[in-house]
């Protein structure tokens, strides 16, 4: 009986020990989940040989938004669209950033710009749409809003890709709080042909 307990009773502490610590990570993870991002490439139908992203994203004020902020009025929580070209161009300060509150604004400088380098046609950027879900969903249940996540999305449209050049997209958050980040999209700009008559 001795020997059995010596031999069963490790193994039901390493069992115990394990079970806690991946209790404790998905704890972990539900409580500090990413904004997640998708990123869709297209050709413009209103400009010629303008390819143009679509992202969409769950943002500020729906249930499956940023966790950090989840108590946090709508009206103090800014986001805004960072985009790069460059590896690590997020880590490196080199990247472009673009409003969502409103459409027709260009793309703002990024940071190493002010170091002397010269623009980047690539970052060169316009928003040309924006579309918010409706604040009447927050009214649904929960368990509603959990089978239709898209009903929560926040919706933008960016024109003026460079074509087959890489993009790398996330949403920033900041409120008074602090600061959140969205998961990374990637998406190739499309090349955009255009037949013209004569």
């Amino acid at each position: 009986m001795f020997v059995l307990g010596r031999v069963l009773l490790p193994l039901f502490v390493g069992a115990w020990l394990l079970l806690t610590a991946c209790l404790t990570a998905h704890s972990q993870s539900e409580n500090t989940k990413v904004v997640q991002l998708r990123c869709e490439v297209f050709c413009s139908r209103d400009r010629l040989r303008t390819a143009n992203a679509r992202l969409n994203w769950v943002g500020k004020g729906m249930p499956l938004g940023p966790a950090k902020f989840a108590t946090t009025p709508i009206s103090r929580v800014k986001e805004v669209v960072e985009t790069t070209v460059y590896k690590n161009g997020f880590k490196k300060n080199r990247f472009a950033v673009l409003p969502t509150n409103q459409p027709g604004i260009r793309s703002k400088s990024f940071a190493a710009q002010r170091a002397g380098e010269t623009s980047l046609r690539a970052l060169d950027l316009k928003v040309v749409g924006i579309n918010r879900p409706d604040p009447e969903i927050r009214a649904r249940s929960r368990a509603q809003l959990m089978t239709e996540p898209r009903t929560q999305e926040t919706s933008i449209v960016i024109e003026g890709l460079e074509p087959g050049v890489n993009y790398f997209w996330r949403i920033r958050f900041s409120g008074p709080d602090g600061r959140e980040t969205s998961g990374i999209a990637r998406c190739v700009a499309p090349v955009c042909p255009a037949d013209q008559k004569k």
